[in-house]
């Protein structure tokens, strides 16, 4: 019977357990359309940032301004939108990286040589013809799917 009692804390404590690892995630979509995912707060430079819960519950949207302790409008928060106006958010995000697609292509085909900084090491390079050409290519395939 002593055994009985073990086993069973030690599954209720189990249980319990995965509640206490949930943790959040960040989603950012910069404004050339990169997207990328941390589990901590982004810093500047996103358009949008989504809250992923990894437990039950909806993911949010991030508002910089109430972690800091001001709150924005009401209007603003997601959860109160309708469809239609979140529909409407995503699509200006989308927008505003199209924009952001459009002028890195524009420069990619109007210059022969770009110059790319190195997110690894930092420094500033000369991309080969191959890298340029695949540049060139990805943005193209991006503005064909995602943009009119």
């Amino acid at each position: 019977m002593f055994h009985l009692k073990s086993f069973l804390i030690v599954v209720c404590l189990s249980l319990f357990s995965f509640q206490i690892q949930a943790k959040d995630f960040y989603k950012c979509v910069q404004e050339d359309g990169t997207v990328s995912y941390s589990n901590e707060e982004p810093s500047e430079g996103c358009v949008s940032v989504t809250v992923i819960h990894t437990y039950a519950g909806s993911s949010t949207k991030y508002d910089p301004l109430a972690a800091q302790g001001n709150s924005s409008d009401d209007k603003d928060d997601p959860t109160d939108k309708s469809l239609e106006e979140q529909a409407k958010a995503q699509k200006e995000e989308l927008d505003q990286a199209c924009e952001g697609k459009r002028k890195n292509l524009d420069i990619l085909t109007s210059t022969a040589r770009v110059r790319i900084k190195d997110p690894e090491t930092g420094e500033t390079r000369v991309l080969d013809e191959e890298e340029h050409q695949a540049k060139i290519s990805s943005l193209k395939d991006f503005l064909d799917k995602n943009c009119n």
